[in-house]
């Protein structure tokens, strides 16, 4: 799946199908998680599961995200603070001409 950030696909591509809008929202814990949540997730990519979350979002419909845009925003609560990170874009098919 290529995702672009542009709001107009480049000019080498042809439009087959628009399947839609998509968005995902994905919970991250900036609260202070203890020493031993800290060690056991150490290697984790929060970022990066946010990113891919958003991707399958669009399951086997389309080849192209485009229009990528992020929003974020930040809450706290008793269990923790949390920053929400927003992703959302257009679904389509698209094929690359000569």
């Amino acid at each position: 799946m290529l995702v672009l950030s542009t709001d107009t696909l480049l000019p080498n591509m042809k439009v087959i199908d628009i399947h839609g809008f998509i968005e995902k929202t994905y919970p991250v814990e900036i609260s202070d998680k203890g020493l031993i949540r800290g060690f056991m997730e150490r290697k984790r990519n929060e970022h990066q599961e946010a990113y891919d979350a958003f991707v399958n979002s669009a399951g086997t419909q389309g080849n192209v995200i485009y229009g990528v845009k992020v929003s974020t925003s930040v809450g706290q609560f008793k269990n923790g603070s949390f920053l929400y990170i927003t992703y959302y874009g257009t679904v389509a098919t698209v094929e690359l001409i000569n």
